[in-house]
């Protein structure tokens, strides 16, 4: 009894019916292929829980979706030309992953989908053709989610986090690696749930004030911000008591760890690779011999 089939990656210009017919099949990776479209079979596959797929040609994605309604995570690569109806009737999907959608803003349906928890949206630049992201409307669509926890925008040319990020209020994880983004605003520290926050690969020149507002924090990656070389100095200045994790490798900054870091009493990976620091102090010694782990 087949519950998952990976076939991504391959060269297959054609998938039989009968795939599709299988009674128990929970997950379906078919990306990355040489397939134009998605067989109109995929009605046929309605255990599906996972399905991840290519866009079709210029072709809106297949309102065939509609009969996945046990559907919990769609992951759709390359360019989409349009959101079928249906795709917004699924009630069970909770993740949505789109790569290279090459798309500046998403459908106001999305605020539709009652169970959204995680969204994924990465415009990839390695792309010939590129489009801005309109982030602030991204934001506002989301916002009407409440279920919304995880929103990744990486690798997609962002400039700016828009002050309207407080209208997540119940996000947990944001992850924008590889941006442009320069400041952070104040708005960002009022997202008080947030556990884990992805700010690496970016060009942040200042860690502002305002951290230890967020006081649920466990993870925080700063790293490869190097240009211009970030300036950590107000980092140290917060007690983050929760924050398990700490990576600020690759800023090629200068900086001296101080002492009060011994208020980060949770830590337990810190990772200070490729900066140009010259002493450590006693205080991370005693986190590690604390929470047992070595340095």
């Amino acid at each position: 009894m087949v519950e998952e089939i990976n076939l991504g990656g391959n060269q297959i210009y054609e998938l039989p019916d009968w795939m599709f017919e299988l009674r128990n099949l929970k997950k379906l990776k078919i990306s990355l292929n040489d397939l134009e479209d998605v067989p109109a079979a995929i009605a046929k596959a309605t255990q599906l829980e996972e399905l991840a797929f290519d866009s079709p040609v210029k072709k809106p994605l297949p309102k065939e979706l509609g009969s996945l309604t046990k559907l919990k995570k769609l992951v759709v690569h390359e360019k989409i030309y349009g959101f079928p109806k249906e795709l917004f009737e699924l009630k069970n999907l909770e993740e949505i992953e789109l790569n290279a959608p090459l798309i500046k803003t998403i459908p106001e349906d999305f605020k539709s989908l009652p169970k959204l928890k995680s969204f994924t949206l990465m415009q990839l630049w390695l792309s010939e053709k590129q489009v801005v992201l309109d982030v602030e409307n991204i934001l506002e669509i989301l916002s009407k989610s409440s279920s919304l926890e995880r929103l990744n925008l990486s690798d997609s040319m962002i400039k700016a986090i828009p002050k309207t990020i407080t209208s997540l209020t119940g996000l947990k994880e944001l992850i924008l690696s590889t941006n442009q983004i320069s400041t952070l605003p104040e708005q960002l520290f009022e997202l008080k749930d947030l556990r884990v926050l992805d700010l690496s690969m970016n060009k942040i020149k200042e860690v502002p004030k305002g951290f230890e507002k967020l006081e649920k924090l466990q993870t925080l990656l700063l790293n490869a911000n190097y240009s211009p070389k970030i300036q950590l100095q107000n980092l140290f200045k917060h007690s983050l008591k929760n924050l398990q994790k700490l990576d600020i490798s690759s800023c090629e900054t200068k900086i001296d760890i101080p002492e009060t870091i011994i208020e980060f009493s949770s830590l337990k990976e810190l990772d200070l690779d490729n900066n140009q620091i010259k002493h450590l102090p006693d205080a991370i010694l005693n986190i590690a011999l604390f929470n047992g782990y070595e340095i």
